[in-house]
This record gives structure tokens, sequence and C-alpha cells, in this order.
């Protein structure tokens, strides 16, 4: 059987960054949220890329903190126990680039 996809490529969760607008607006955008009791103050992309050259095998953009660490936790168990070609073939449809 050929090495699970962990090794050659992993799964991280990007946090969105940006300048004092950004932020300020996502700080706001909080604020609300948590006022009507759906507080998402950290957003960001789940990103799976190559150890070795860090390109992009596929990208989940605009996540929220809690979806993005399930869908996280997801990728890695499967990174640990699928081939290369089985994990783009089971995550191909959540590719966002």
């Amino acid at each position: 059987m050929d090495d699970a996809a962990a090794t050659t490529h992993e799964a991280v969760f990007d946090v969105h960054e940006g300048g004092v607008w950004r932020r300020a607006r996502d700080l706001a955008v909080g604020v609300v949220g948590a006022v009507v009791g759906d507080p998402q103050l950290v957003g960001g992309d789940l990103v799976v890329r190559r150890r070795d050259d860090h390109g992009e095998l596929l990208r989940r953009k605009n996540l929220d903190e809690d979806e993005g660490a399930a869908m996280l936790a997801a990728m890695r168990r499967d990174l640990d126990t699928l081939t290369v070609a089985e994990f783009e073939a089971r995550w191909a449809e959540v590719d966002d680039a």
C-alpha cells in the first residue's frame, strides 16, 4: 500500500489577518453576533499543502473557528489513513481555490 498522505501533506487552519479596518470589521461582526447569540470572532481558511514546497492541494475559505476545527480534525484523520490519491478524491468537492 502507498504511504499515508500525511507523510507528504499537512492540514492547517490559517487565521484571517488584516489591517486595522479588517480587525475593526471583524470585531463589530463578533459583537453583533454575540448579542444575537452567534459569536464568530475568529475566521480563516482551511488549507492542505505539501510539506516540501508548501504548494496548496486545496483551500476551504472563510470558515468560522468551530467549523474549521471540525473539518481540520476530519482532514487530519484522513491524511493519516488515506493515500494522497484517496484523500484528493474524498475532499475534492470542498476546494474553494
